[in-house]
């Protein structure tokens, strides 16, 4: 059964909110004093996803939550900029060797760490030995084919591999590229300090509850637009929950954001945009909602019958009814035009009549549910039904109760990570097996669509000399899943903020968890 959040109990925190509403609108119509000297500047207040994880610090080294928190501290070389092209960060320019088995990098001048060290490439150089020395970054198949990294002179760097292989593609990835100067670690080379290069430091923190940040004022890029962050901590019960609406309506934060994924719940958000006093923001997104057409015996091992659900998807109608128009439809299961992605996909069409029977089916829904993703299941059952198909629509129990029930579903409903890992990530972990990888870490499981075709352009995008002959490559996937159908692209989310009205300068980053907080500043009075 799907799960749906009470009548009553949404009224009730309407209620609550539009109270809380009330209060706030009644306090904008007043003057707000400045504040004091001894005040200081007024900090913004923020929720935050931020994971308590097994590995103390916030280490990007180790592959574990505090996503959103660390593209505050930390930095990688290079990153994804509109439109998926990647732009310059800690490095200025980057080149691949004729052979495809370098890279270099030239980085760029006058960066220092929160400690006051300045960048140079010796230091780079014994970050990139960490990243490829500690084999839970095998996940990412540069990493196992890093031979190694040196510095050319102060400013450039230089890091070989052992077969050609687009390592920018993957070095945007928070954990574990950012860049970690020594400062973080003890003489023995433990990670002690949360210690980078970003725009804010981290200064205070009660594990799993709040974290505070002042503004690095050296930072290369300028000093950030508020000198204080001060986080809550995102609960998980808060996502896609009335609750996190209520912390801004409230006043309790200034700010909430959607990060890898919707956080903010659409369905208040039309109320929300008319309010006095609080403003909604609406950023593109890069992460595609998608189907997975298991492939194994079942109905779907049948090319014709995937292909036939694929054509009675309709796209519009998810986004309109579904997501309440806070998302754009999508052919291509990645970004069109994102990283190389081509702009636009076509499903093959069937090869024969559809049967006169009905066939059933069952779609799983991920664990925990929203009442978002109750009602796409419900649409995309009213849509099958349409084709002759008999959609049952179940909700997982939690983590372990989706691996176990997702063997068996002949649908799941699944979302792609977004930038900064896709596409090449992504396609690496959904239909590559990599034995490079899988010989350093733990089984992960294999590719869920083992297609000899698909791997082989996904290799040869990986190896290719230039950008064209990367962009021919990718082609040659989209145009394999169309042709196949393991997947159906619906839609891409966008990223939603909420925050208190005078706050100005929000600006999203390409990359999911990043929220743009530097560009942030409280409008003068």
């Amino acid at each position: 059964m799907i799960r749906r959040c009470p009548a009553a109990g949404l009224a009730t925190a309407l209620a609550l909110a539009a109270g809380a509403a009330a209060l706030l609108e009644g306090a904008a119509a007043a003057e707000e004093p400045s504040p004091s000297a001894e005040e200081g500047p007024r900090p913004l207040r923020i929720v935050l996803a931020a994971r308590k994880g097994p590995v103390p610090g916030h280490n990007p080294l180790y592959y574990f939550g505090g996503f959103q928190t660390k593209t505050l501290v930390y930095e990688p070389l290079l990153r994804y900029g509109k439109g998926g092209v990647l732009e310059p960060v800690l490095a200025e320019s980057w080149t691949r060797s004729p052979d495809g088995l370098a890279w270099t990098f030239r980085l760029r001048e006058g960066v220092t760490d929160h400690a006051g060290e300045p960048l140079e490439a010796e230091l780079l150089a014994d970050h990139v030995a960490r990243v490829a020395g500690n084999p839970g970054n095998r996940w990412l198949g540069g990493t196992s084919r890093i031979l190694g990294a040196r510095a050319v002179d102060a400013r450039t760097l230089e890091i070989r591999l052992s077969e050609p292989w687009y390592l920018p593609g993957e070095m945007v990835i928070v954990n574990p590229w950012h860049y970690v100067p020594p400062a973080a670690f003890d003489h023995e080379g433990f990670f002690r300090n949360t210690v980078g290069t970003g725009p804010f430091r981290l200064v205070a923190e009660e594990p799993g509850v709040s974290q505070g940040y002042e503004a690095h004022a050296s930072w290369w890029k300028g000093v950030p637009g508020v000198g204080r962050v001060e986080a809550k901590l995102l609960p998980n019960a808060w996502r896609e929950n009335h609750e996190v609406l209520r912390a801004v309506l409230a006043g309790e934060v200034d700010l909430a954001a959607d990060g890898e994924g919707p956080v903010i719940p659409r369905d208040e958000l039309p109320r929300v945009e008319a309010m006095p006093g609080f403003r909604v923001w609406r950023s593109p997104g890069s992460s595609v909602h998608y189907l997975v057409l298991n492939p194994s015996p079942g109905p779907f091992a049948d090319r014709d019958a995937r292909l036939r659900f694929a054509a009675a998807v309709d796209r519009a109608e998810l986004v309109a009814k579904g997501e309440l128009g806070y998302a754009e439809p999508t052919t291509t299961f990645f970004r069109g035009g994102f990283a190389g992605w081509p702009a636009a996909g076509r499903t093959a069409a069937p090869s024969g009549p559809a049967p006169a029977g009905r066939t059933p089916l069952r779609l799983l829904l991920p664990a925990g549910a929203t009442p978002r993703l109750g009602r796409l299941g419900s649409l995309l059952a009213a849509q099958a039904a349409r084709a002759g198909f008999d959609l049952a629509v179940e909700a997982a129990k939690d983590a372990a109760d989706y691996a176990e029930r997702s063997k068996g579903a002949d649908l799941l409903l699944q979302v792609t990570h977004g930038a900064p890992y896709d596409p090449w990530v992504s396609l690496q972990a959904l239909f590559l097996n990599d034995p490079a990888r899988s010989r350093r870490t733990a089984a992960r499981g294999g590719a869920f669509w083992a297609d000899a075709a698909m791997q082989a352009a996904i290799l040869e995008a990986e190896a290719a000399p230039d950008d064209a002959a990367r962009a021919a490559a990718l082609s040659r996937c989209q145009a394999r899943l169309d042709a196949e159908a393991p997947v159906v692209p619906l839609f891409i989310n966008e990223r939603i903020a909420v925050s208190v009205a005078g706050l100005e300068g929000l600006e999203f980053g390409t990359n999911a968890y990043d929220l743009g907080l530097a560009s942030v500043r409280w409008k003068e009075r």
